[in-house]
């Protein structure tokens, strides 16, 4: 343990899964006596307060008058992961297309990334405030921007990446990140997919990067430009954490560079007590098998697709506990099934013996902890990656989630979570991971890290 108790701040985009693998490490820090402070969108006031960290809030920019014909009602502050997700939505990310013909479509992603640069220069000021009243130790970063006031602070900061490592490894021995392609895979296929994503996503969030610190008066050099070893993800020059569980990861085939380290997962401990209600539990289906279906809190807002999943699960006899997102108010869920808007995943895993998901790194790691196999369902980005790696590896299968046949959905589904060989490896990993201490082992190596540049 670190000689003095260090002060810590962690700042992330809006979305859930990078949220929640903030939150699991500031635990794990907290539990080593640091002080954990997040900086974080005031629309999520309390979400880190709960836990007994400090939250200093940061406001969006409102609409100028002429722009803001809303009612009274709608200019109540919206949930940003709500709104985070009606955005990939409204940004056509959520079709049939595959992962290069995203790539080669653009619109999305350009609409993405300036929402992204918005809420970043609405922050940037208040940011750079936050680090001069606070003055932390140490920054802990989960964005795909760097805001110009951490560069500008000399204050060493930590990219902590949430999602699959191919994207910021970006390595030519391994797959590009977001395309779904295996590590065996055909190099002629993983070349015309790095260079389309350097011209239509790399370039851009470099540009993006650059503008951001132009508009700030911050200086790029080699030494602190986030993008200067990777077009497609920011890399801190002090050190790069990303979770992924050895069973899956790619250092048999690309060892980690000294500026980087690795967790199994960043899987978080819930503040609030959960129990499934009596009423389900003591349903009657045919089996006392249980399955957990999540699209994540992204690929809920596509409430046709879930809808679809749950016609299939009607067909089983397991109970199913459904994560319905933000539209949850919007749709009914067949008899065999329960769920609410937002479900407390790590309380509920341990009760099922299959994940069907989405394949976002939260899921995929956290089911990982509880031994449980996968059934994946990738939507864009990374997801398809850790399907693909799932599949490769033997833990679950692939399915592309706008044109699969329902029997055979219905066939895997009633495979796996019968397969007694595959829940024997499963709980196996699991008991592995909880002995590993990856977590505790990492907060060493940033106390390190703090005591090498004071």
């Amino acid at each position: 343990m670190s000689s003095r108790s260090l002060k810590i701040a962690f700042h992330s985009m809006d979305g859930a899964g990078h949220l929640n693998a903030c939150l699991g490490l500031a635990q794990a820090l907290a539990k080593r006596n640091h002080q954990i402070i997040f900086l974080l969108n005031s629309a999520n006031a309390g979400k880190f307060s709960k836990y007994g960290f400090d939250e200093y809030l940061l406001k969006e920019a409102t609409k100028p008058k002429s722009e803001d014909i809303s009612s009274p009602e709608e200019e109540k502050q919206e949930n940003p992961v709500k709104k985070f997700a009606k955005m990939i939505l409204e940004s056509g990310m959520l079709n049939s297309k595959s992962s290069i013909e995203k790539l080669k479509d653009d619109a999305g992603m350009k609409q993405f990334s300036t929402v992204l640069v918005h809420t970043v220069t609405a922050f940037e000021p208040q940011i750079e405030q936050a680090l001069q009243l606070k003055k932390p130790d140490l920054i802990i970063l989960d964005h795909f921007f760097v805001p110009p006031s951490i560069l500008r602070s000399k204050i060493p900061w930590i990219n902590l990446l949430s999602g699959n490592p191919l994207f910021p490894l970006n390595s030519p021995n391994l797959p590009p990140g977001g395309s779904g392609y295996p590590t065996d895979g055909d190099r002629s296929k993983w070349e015309e997919f790095r260079c389309l994503q350097a011209k239509h996503f790399g370039t851009l969030w470099m540009e993006s990067q650059r503008k951001l610190c132009e508009k700030f008066d911050v200086v790029l050099t080699p030494e602190n430009d986030p993008f200067i070893e990777s077009n497609t993800f920011p890399r801190s020059p002090y050190l790069n954490i990303y979770g992924y569980p050895a069973e899956l990861d790619y250092q048999d085939i690309e060892p980690l560079k000294d500026n980087f380290a690795s967790v199994d997962t960043f899987c978080r401990e819930i503040a609030e007590p959960f129990n499934l209600p009596e009423s389900f539990v003591s349903k009657q289906t045919g089996s006392d098998k249980m399955i957990y279906f999540s699209m994540g809190s992204m690929g809920t807002i596509d409430i046709e697709l879930v809808q679809r999943v749950c016609r299939v699960l009607a067909k089983t006899p397991y109970k199913c506990i459904v994560s319905k997102g933000p539209l949850a108010d919007e749709y009914h869920l067949p008899d065999n099934c329960w769920g609410e808007a937002f479900l407390s995943q790590t309380q509920i895993l341990p009760l099922v013996d299959l994940v069907i998901t989405h394949g976002g790194n939260n899921t995929t790691t956290e089911s990982f902890s509880f031994g449980k196999p996968m059934i994946v369902l990738p939507l864009f980005g990374d997801q398809y990656d850790n399907a693909q790696r799932i599949t490769e590896k033997g833990f679950g299968v692939r399915f592309e989630p706008y044109s699969f046949d329902d029997d055979e959905l219905l066939a895997a589904i009633n495979r796996l979570i019968n397969d007694d060989q595959l829940k024997q490896r499963m709980e196996k990993i699991a008991k592995r991971i909880a002995d590993s201490n990856s977590k505790e082992k990492v907060c060493i190596r940033i106390e390190q890290l703090v005591d090498q540049n004071i």
